[in-house]
């Protein structure tokens, strides 16, 4: 599907990913740990679906564009000495758990979880899958740096029963890598693919950024294509934030290398469309999978969520992070561990968990968030089934939303009626731009009250 430039000027997709309403940024410093881990208890009252999200911090080398949490670290010595504060984490926080709940997924996130040696690869999955029951469709992805993957490597995470991995690809050009201090030729990448598939390995996904220097529609052309033609199952094409006010890093790749804001646009816009060309489902924001990955069916029949882990297809589940910088959600909180090396380790000894901060989400932000993740997952929000859930005219809820969705009605973004808001084909380009309609935390607009259950106002 072919956008007229004017949209993709007038609309572009910055700012949050919604991969939680309300964002991180509301976090604030745990003053009471005692009073906290017994609220992170009490979300675990019932059986339900946990999702484990484990940080390996390490990097064996700098990637200029970066903005993750990280240390760039080869010593062996430092992975093995974090696998024990891991050790001790989980084991502290894994008997909140309800007895009956299942762990539905597991990922290991970076950082470069690769940069852990075999053996160490082996003992994280040990130590993971041990913690609770798994359930039946139970899923262990990784993310993973082709450039350190070799074959003793991939036999490991086989033997750990690794399920999916996420290849960072980046781009495949020559001139863009040597401008974001990643070389990594295309034959590295189809390399990993072919010995992870051999190994018994099923689904792969890969991860490109658009934005990224010296970037030019037909370099992006060809990378798309060149990856398309090694057949991944899914597609994340994020978009590349410059903040070298923040990351030191970046400081290194020179701003007038950068695409302007409209190339940056037409850039996610021709991935889209190539993708789309090629066959993949445009799954949500910048997300494609084939037809027949779990993630298209989901969205198909309308179970797909999404969570600091991204989309998912297993349904809602509590997720619980581990390691430094890692965030956790549970019920009506969300918290996150310690940012740096040295504070979770101190945080692990003297404490058991490394939790730094926290929120809790009020009634109407639980509201906002599943009007938001309708759009972003469903690309519709159905007055009756929120009212249903919430107690509340979801319809007389949102109405100074809907006013604010004029512009978008008008320019064939939205179609909305008496039964919800739905978005159109067009419109799927520009979920974030729906989404932030109903995003009140971000623009500072204070959200209209209403009785709720005849009983009590959101606030």
């Amino acid at each position: 599907m072919r956008l007229p430039e004017e949209l993709i000027a007038k609309y572009p997709q910055d700012g949050s990913r919604y991969t939680s309403y309300p964002s991180v940024t509301v976090m604030r410093p745990i003053r009471e740990p005692g009073v906290f881990r017994a609220a992170v208890s009490g979300t675990q009252t019932v059986p339900g679906r946990l999702a484990l999200y484990v940080h390996i911090p390490f990097c064996r080398s700098l990637c200029w564009y970066c903005g993750c949490t990280k240390v760039i670290s080869r010593d062996p010595g430092k992975a093995s000495a974090y696998l024990d504060l891991l050790e001790t984490e989980t084991a502290q926080v894994s008997p909140l758990w309800h007895a009956d709940s299942r762990i539905g997924r597991i990922h290991l996130g970076g950082g470069t979880p690769n940069s852990l040696d075999p053996d160490g690869l082996r003992r994280l999955g040990r130590m993971l899958k041990s913690l609770h029951r798994l359930a039946d469709d139970f899923e262990f992805s990784v993310e993973l740096d082709p450039r350190w993957l070799d074959d003793a490597c991939i036999e490991a995470l086989a033997e750990s029963g690794v399920t999916r991995v996420s290849i960072g690809v980046q781009d495949v050009d020559p001139d863009v890598q040597q401008a974001i201090h990643r070389i990594q030729p295309l034959e590295q990448v189809a390399s990993a693919m072919d010995r992870l598939r051999a190994a018994g390995i099923p689904a792969i996904n890969v991860d490109l950024i658009h934005g990224l220097p010296k970037q030019t529609l037909e370099s992006f052309r060809r990378t798309i294509r060149s990856v398309a033609a090694l057949k991944p199952d899914r597609w994340a094409i994020y978009a590349y934030a410059h903040m070298p006010e923040r990351f030191a890093s970046q400081r290194l790749i020179p701003s007038e290398t950068l695409p302007d804001a409209l190339l940056r646009q037409q850039l996610l816009t021709l991935a889209q469309e190539e993708l789309a060309e090629a066959g993949y489902i445009h799954i949500g924001m910048d997300h494609f999978a084939t037809p027949t990955d779990a993630l298209a069916l989901a969205l198909r029949n309308g179970t797909m969520t999404r969570g600091f882990m991204g989309y998912e297809s297993g349904g809602e589940a509590d997720i619980f992070g581990f390691g430094m910088s890692a965030i956790s959600t549970a019920g009506t909180l969300m918290w996150q561990n310690a940012k740096t090396l040295d504070e979770y380790a101190v945080r692990i000894k003297e404490k058991g968990n490394a939790w730094v901060s926290s929120a809790v989400r009020t009634l109407d932000d639980r509201i906002r968030h599943d009007a938001i993740m309708g759009i972003l997952c469903a690309g519709r929000i159905d007055w009756d089934a929120l009212s249903g859930r919430w107690e509340t005219d979801a319809n007389r809820y949102f109405l100074r939303e809907q006013l604010s969705l004029y512009p978008l009605i008008a320019d064939g973004l939205v179609e909305v009626d008496s039964s919800g808001v739905r978005v159109t084909e067009r419109g799927r380009f520009f979920l974030r731009t729906v989404a932030r309609v109903f995003d009140v935390r971000s623009t500072g607009v204070e959200p209209i009250t209403f009785g709720f259950g005849g009983q009590r106002s959101i606030h």
